[in-house]
Parts: structure tokens; C-alpha cells; sequence
């Protein structure tokens, strides 16, 4: 367990090593305006930022992650534009879609976030959720009734108002991607409300976005493959393609992840 002063120390060296800066004092010293060019560098990545497996995140961001501690920046304002980086402009890739909530959880520890505290869920705008039929009966929200993970999913999507992308990432046997399959249609309303939510969220040059079901068989046998949802024309379904071909470089950027820090 390191001390401040120790964490401090750290940040510093890692200022020096990585950015044209001498300390972080001297990065405090630039107007604000500046600053965000600087944590767009420190705290974003081209890689999923796999979740809830901290160990990735520390291991792809390094000594950068200290920046979203009040306790160590010792100013609110750097951790709240800290945070706000982190939390905009990552994609997030959550293992288990029921952990979806340990990513969302409202920070508000006056020794670590900034003093009005911070809700995660204002900000974040990049996900990918996996959904597999064995793992949801094991650590689903509800174990006995899958269906409530889906559920319980929607509606902390629902409490996202930035989101733009949302991948279902549909995983497992052929028999557990049918089940999971069929709950979904059953949503398909409240799938399509949160799918247009998200393309109206899409600014001009962004890649097209929206609600994405990705289904990956375990079988390699069988094809892995967006399944377009029936309310999208041709165009819609053309533009979606391309965030699909986004999804699949950035999984295979992800992939290259040393294996020791994903054990």
C-alpha cells in the first residue's frame, strides 16, 4: 500500500517520463484551457478498457490514473477534468453486462473525488456489455431468472444521457445465444427506444452509432455477426456496419494486451 507522499512521487515521474512536463506542479501551472489536450494523451486509450478488471486499466493507462484521485492531485478541478476524460472518451468493455453497475457507481468520497462528487453515468459514452446465458446464471443479477439482467441493464442504460455506443456483445453455446436471443426480442421496444437515443446522441464526424447486437458463438464453426434490428433501413444498417468494423479493430487492438495483466 503506497503512501501520498509516495503516490505523489509517482506522479511526478510519470510527468517526466511521459509528457514535456517536469512535474505535475509545473502541469498545474498551464491555464485550463490547455489541460485538456494533456489528459486526452494521459487518459484515453484505442484499446476496451476492460472492466471490472482494474488491473487493465491501471496496466494501459499507467501512473495516469492517479490524476481522477482528489486526494492525490490535490485540486478538485484537475480531477473532475480527469474524470470527465475517462469517463467521455474511453470505450469501456464490461466482462459480465450485470457489472455494468460497479462502472456506473456515483463517486462522492470527499478525500478522493472532487468536492460535489461525481456521477459516472453523466458522462460515460462508450460500451460494450457481454451477455452469456451460463455466466448471467452464475452472477446475473437475479441467478434463477436471466431475463432480469437484461432488464436490470436497460434500465441503467436509461440512466446514461451522453451514451452514443452500445454493443450487446451476445456470447456462448448456440442454445444459449437462441435463449438470450428471444429475451431480447421480447424487449425490442425499449431496444429500439435506447437504439435511437443513441444515434440522435451521434455528432458530424463521429462513426455511426447506436445500439449494436454482436452475437459470438463459442463455436468457431459458426459465424460471428451483427444482427440488425428490424426498424433500421438500408442506410442505417450500412452505417452501422462500420461501427461494427470499428468494434471488431478495436477488440483485436484489446487483444494485444499483455496476458499477464488479464489474469
Amino acid at each position: 500500500m503506497y503512501n501520498l507522499q509516495e503516490l505523489r512521487s509517482r506522479l511526478d515521474l510519470f510527468f517526466r517520463t511521459h509528457t514535456g512536463f517536469r512535474s505535475y506542479a509545473e502541469f498545474l501551472s498551464i491555464p485550463p484551457i490547455f489541460r485538456e489536450e494533456v489528459f486526452d494523451q494521459l487518459l484515453t486509450t484505442d484499446t476496451f478498457l476492460v472492466m471490472p478488471d482494474t488491473d487493465v486499466r491501471d496496466g494501459v493507462l499507467g501512473d495516469a490514473i492517479l490524476l481522477c484521485q482528489k486526494y492525490i492531485t490535490n485540486d478538485s478541478s484537475v480531477t473532475l477534468e480527469a474524470l470527465e476524460t475517462y469517463y467521455q472518451k474511453n470505450h469501456f468493455q464490461v466482462w459480465n453486462a450485470p457489472y455494468l453497475a460497479e462502472l456506473l457507481w456515483y463517486l462522492d468520497d470527499p478525500d478522493s473525488d472532487p468536492d460535489e462528487g461525481f456521477d459516472p453515468r453523466q458522462h460515460v459514452k462508450h460500451l460494450s456489455l457481454a451477455f452469456e446465458w451460463d455466466v448471467l446464471l452464475e452472477y446475473g443479477l437475479d441467478p434463477d431468472d436471466p431475463e432480469k439482467s437484461v432488464v436490470g441493464v436497460l434500465e441503467m442504460l436509461a440512466d446514461c444521457p451522453k451514451l452514443k455506443e452500445v454493443t450487446f456483445e451476445i456470447k456462448g453455446s448456440s442454445d444459449g445465444i437462441a435463449r438470450l436471443r428471444d429475451i431480447f426480442n421480447r424487449y425490442a421496444a425499449e431496444l429500439q427506444t435506447l437504439d435511437e437515443r443513441l444515434h440522435r446522441n451521434t455528432d458530424d464526424g463521429d462513426i455511426p452509432a447506436g445500439l449494436m447486437l454482436l452475437e459470438i458463438p463459442f463455436d468457431r464453426q459458426l459465424p460471428r455477426k451483427m444482427i440488425p434490428h428490424p426498424w433500421w433501413d438500408i442506410e442505417r444498417k450500412e452505417e452501422m456496419e462500420l461501427f461494427e468494423e470499428d468494434w471488431w479493430e478495436r477488440q483485436e487492438i484489446t487483444e494485444q494486451i499483455p496476458l499477464e495483466l488479464v489474469i
